[in-house]
């Protein structure tokens, strides 16, 4: 956010310090400037053995949730792709981890920035689902590769410590944060949800 407050030009490109670009912008780049409809783009993220990473997912209900912490631990699996997307596909989905970002300055101006109440984690999910309520997509850009290794700190697979885990309890404290925001049933029952 210090960077947004601070950043100009035509697009902002928010990527993690230890990503890998393996391709040029000029596609990602193109499709968010010919598009009305679509605020943000991310892209297809390879590991370090070029395998396919479930970058892009569908919004979490606490039931998807449930299922993917189950298959962490008890299927000792870390990359969970989404029945729904085929991966290897340029698409609108839900939203992208936020690993690597480009994003349209006036959809910045219209949403607001990253909410800042995320200490760790869902920061990238609320910022799309804020996006999407306002009328703009999200897109996966197969086009558009990076290579990241995500060391998910909060679950790793089959691992019993990441129950007591400081990142797991981060993780739950912001999707609770998440599901405050943006379920209406929930919003009523809480305090302070949706953006200020």
């Amino acid at each position: 956010n210090s960077a947004l407050s601070q950043a100009s030009g035509d697009l902002y490109l928010l990527v993690n310090v230890d990503l890998e670009l393996l391709t040029s912008l000029d596609e990602p780049i193109s499709v968010l400037k010919n598009s009305g409809e679509i605020g943000l783009i991310g892209p297809q993220i390879l590991n370090a053995q070029d395998v396919i990473q479930d970058s892009a997912r569908v919004f979490m209900s606490p039931a998807r949730l449930f299922r993917r912490v189950s298959k962490r631990f008890f299927q000792a699996r870390l990359a969970i792709p989404e029945p729904e997307i085929d991966y290897s596909k340029s698409q609108v989905v839900d939203w992208v981890i936020g690993a690597a970002m480009l994003v349209k300055p006036s959809v910045v101006d219209e949403v607001g920035m990253l909410d800042a109440g995320y200490f760790l984690y869902v920061e990238d999910m609320d910022w799309c689902k804020r996006m999407n309520k306002a009328g703009y997509s999200t897109y996966y850009c197969t086009e558009w590769k990076v290579r990241y290794v995500g060391d998910r700190k909060s679950l790793k697979a089959g691992a019993l410590k990441s129950l007591i885990s400081p990142h797991l309890r981060y993780h739950l404290k912001s999707y609770l944060r998440y599901l405050l925001k943006h379920s209406t049933h929930l919003t009523r029952m809480g305090r302070g949800g949706g953006e200020k």
